[in-house]
């Protein structure tokens, strides 16, 4: 496994998918069947099989209302690989905008991790499988580097919520495989910051540094909390080792208060979070 935070994002949908396509069939919704012909030594036999991907394809309206699927959605619609993946998968013309092609790579995940079944029972080594073909195909030849910087100030009521451009907000114990000196702990939120491809042009601990000073300054901006960085940024490159960096920023000066993003809000943080690079003045005496 390469890329821990896809992988606990993509679990968590197929879990709740599971759970939909299995009452909808239970509620009477048809899982089509085509008739399959092979050959014996003396007669051809006939099977029914089931075509699950078109029961996806027709109840994918509903699997797009649930809670697990913008996460998995966005964390997929940003991966540069993900058209090599629809080739593997048998999409010869993957289509145009990122998140139509996310939104096929979540159809053939649950085709794949569902194949030959009606009952939509998870299968830990079907959904492994499914996904080491989705991370192998994404991968190929590149690499991820992954960075972690525990905030102060700020805690969440939600595992993750994707921030954008790669930058996620995780609580801390949702962190799968931390440092094992991690200073997180609880519902505090850290930065996560996935980096795909090749080496950037700055380092690993310098981009995060970039990253974490405009999450700061939005933070600061969208409310009146003490919010600050928590030590350094681990980084590793794919699922290698945790390495320490120092992160030359300011901690969260003393104070008991801290915000905690409730699902509500978490929207609204992502669009502002997204906005504020945009619109700080660069000059002056705003700036």
């Amino acid at each position: 496994m390469r890329n821990r935070l896809l992988y606990t994002t993509l679990r968590e949908f197929t879990e709740q998918a599971a759970y939909q396509l299995a009452a909808d069939a239970a509620e009477g919704a048809e899982v089509p069947f085509e008739l399959v012909e092979s050959r014996g030594r003396r007669a051809s036999l006939y099977a029914y099989r089931p075509l699950v991907e078109e029961f996806v394809r027709s109840r994918y309206a509903v699997l797009g209302r649930l809670p697990s699927y913008t996460p998995a959605a966005r964390a997929l619609e940003v991966l540069d690989g993900l058209s090599a993946y629809l080739a593997v998968r048998g999409v010869e013309q993957p289509p145009a905008s990122p998140r139509e092609r996310a939104d096929t790579a979540l159809r053939c995940l649950l085709a794949v991790v569902f194949a030959e079944t009606t009952d939509f029972d998870l299968s830990v080594a079907r959904f492994e499988r499914a996904y080491a073909e989705l991370e192998a195909a994404l991968y190929e030849g590149r690499q991820v580097i992954s960075a972690l910087v525990p905030l102060e100030g700020l805690a969440l009521a939600s595992d993750e919520v994707p921030i954008g451009e790669g930058l996620t907000l995780a609580r801390a114990d949702a962190i799968v495989d931390p440092p094992d000196d991690f200073t997180g702990s609880g519902d505090t939120a850290v930065a996560v910051l996935t980096i795909e491809g090749d080496w950037p042009d700055s380092p690993p601990a310098t981009l995060a540094q970039r990253r974490v000073r405009a999450l700061l300054t939005a933070l600061r901006l969208f409310d009146e909390g003490a919010f600050g960085v928590a030590g350094g940024v681990w980084v590793r490159r794919d699922a290698g080792r945790w390495i320490l960096h120092a992160l030359p920023l300011a901690p969260a000066p003393p104070s008991d208060e801290v915000l905690v993003l409730e699902p509500d809000i978490e929207d609204e943080l992502r669009a502002f979070v997204n906005l504020v690079p945009r619109r700080l003045p660069r000059r002056g005496e705003v700036a």
